[in-house]
């Protein structure tokens, strides 16, 4: 399931359980990008221009891998 948000306050907007993982998601890239300076959220809006980047969520203790991670985060490996 998907969903589409501008902003981290977008991301309630969407109920039900059908969309739980993609909210995990959803917030865990906000966490990412929050401490980011504006012209750098501008270049990477640039970089990322007409692609889509690929990443795998982990850390969540709820979703664990077979390899533990300490942190809840994205790890981004393409773009496409």
């Amino acid at each position: 399931m998907s969903i589409l948000v501008k902003t981290a306050e977008d991301i309630k907007r969407y109920d039900g359980d059908r969309y739980q993982f993609a909210k995990l998601i959803a917030s865990t890239w906000f966490t990412i990008i929050k401490d980011k300076k504006k012209n750098e959220i501008e270049k990477l809006k640039e970089d990322l221009s007409g692609k889509t980047i690929v990443g795998e969520y982990c850390g969540n203790p709820d979703f664990q891998h077979l390899v533990k991670y300490g942190d809840v985060t994205i790890y981004f490996y393409a773009a496409v």
